[in-house]
C-alpha cells in the first residue's frame, strides 16, 4: 500500500509522514517542491502524485474548482482510499472555506473509501508568525469566538487520526471533529 501524502511538510503533513513512517508504512510526500511534485494550480502535477497511490492524505485547495477534478483522477489512477483535512464547523461560515467545502464533496461522492477530519485550530499556530505569533507577542489575538471557551488542538493528534484513517478499516464515511482541551 502507497500512501501519498499532499503537503507532507506542512504542520499536519510532515508529522503524518513521520508516524506513517513509523508503522512501516510507504509513504510519499507531494508538494511543489518536493522529489514528488503537486500543485493544485498546475493540473500537469496531479497524475504523477497519486500514480501508483492506493490511498491519499488531502489537504484543500485555495481554489475549489480544482477539489472534483483532482480527486476523480486520483480515484480513477486507483485510489481507494481518501482522507480529508477540513475544518470544524465549515459549514456554518458559508462563503469562507471554499476549498475545504468542495473537497468534501468531493471526497464524499468520489466513489473510494473515504474519512473528513474536522479540526479546531491548532496549537501549533502560535509558534507561526504568519499566523498568530506577531498579534500575540502585541498584545491582540482576534478569533471569531465571541465569548466561547477555543479548545486547540495539537497537530499531531491530527496525524494520529489521521494515519489511522488511512492504514486502519473502520473510518470509511466518518467525519471525526478533533478538539483539544477546553480554553480557559
Amino acid at each position: 500500500m502507497t500512501i501519498v501524502v499532499l503537503g507532507g511538510t506542512g504542520k499536519t503533513g510532515s508529522r503524518l509522514v513521520k508516524t506513517l513512517q513509523g508503522r512501516g508504512a510507504d509513504v510519499r510526500v507531494a508538494t511543489r517542491s518536493s522529489g514528488t511534485r503537486f500543485d493544485w494550480s498546475d493540473p500537469g502535477t496531479w497524475a504523477g502524485a497519486v500514480a501508483g497511490a492506493s490511498a491519499l492524505y488531502l489537504i484543500a485547495p485555495q481554489e475549489p474548482e480544482a477539489a472534483e477534478p483532482f480527486v476523480k483522477q486520483a480515484t480513477e489512477a486507483g485510489v481507494g482510499r481518501l482522507v480529508a483535512l477540513s475544518g470544524r464547523d465549515i459549514e456554518r461560515f458559508p462563503g469562507y472555506f471554499r476549498g475545504m467545502a468542495a473537497l468534501d464533496q468531493a471526497v464524499r461522492e468520489s466513489g473510494a473509501e473515504w474519512t473528513i477530519i474536522r479540526p479546531n485550530n491548532f496549537n501549533q499556530n502560535f509558534d507561526d508568525p504568519s499566523i498568530w505569533r506577531a498579534p500575540l507577542r502585541e498584545g491582540r489575538l482576534g478569533l471569531p469566538i465571541g465569548d466561547v471557551p477555543e479548545p486547540f488542538v495539537d497537530a499531531q493528534d491530527i496525524a494520529d487520526v489521521a494515519a489511522a484513517a488511512l492504514t486502519e478499516d473502520g473510518h470509511h464515511e466518518q467525519v471525526y471533529t478533533l478538539s483539544g482541551p477546553p480554553g480557559r
